[in-house]
């Protein structure tokens, strides 16, 4: 949970496995997500992490299985060593027009069996 500017979000990667990766080549691509609003993300923080005052284990949040959807935005960041502008890509998620939905908890998958996803609540 931050701020981009004045607006708060709450921002987290998203990691995607995919088979049949070329040898040397990474199995695994890494999004970053932003969730926009401040109410809209303390919701999406609260779907993935649980309730603010309850203990969470982070190995469970690694075998979550979330849904997003929003806007693939390119966001550029200065780097001053170099004096250049880089450019990544960031999922922007803003309630209305984007989703993030959590379709399993991961207990199961940490747990070393397999899980029905289901819808979040």
């Amino acid at each position: 949970t931050g701020y981009v500017f004045e607006d708060p979000v709450c921002q987290f990667v998203l990691v995607t496995d995919f088979d049949g990766a070329a040898p040397g080549e990474p199995d695994k691509d890494f999004h970053t997500v932003r969730v926009h609003g401040e109410r809209f993300s303390a919701q999406v923080k609260e779907a993935l992490l649980g309730p603010a005052d309850a203990p969470h284990d982070p190995a469970l949040l690694r075998h979550k299985r979330v849904l997003v959807s929003g806007r693939v935005r390119v966001v550029p960041q200065y780097e001053a060593k170099t004096n250049k502008y880089y450019h990544f890509p960031v999922v922007q998620v803003n309630e209305g027009v984007g989703t993030v939905r959590v379709i399993a908890d991961g207990s199961a998958a940490a747990a070393g069996t397999e899980a029905e996803a289901a819808p979040a609540s």
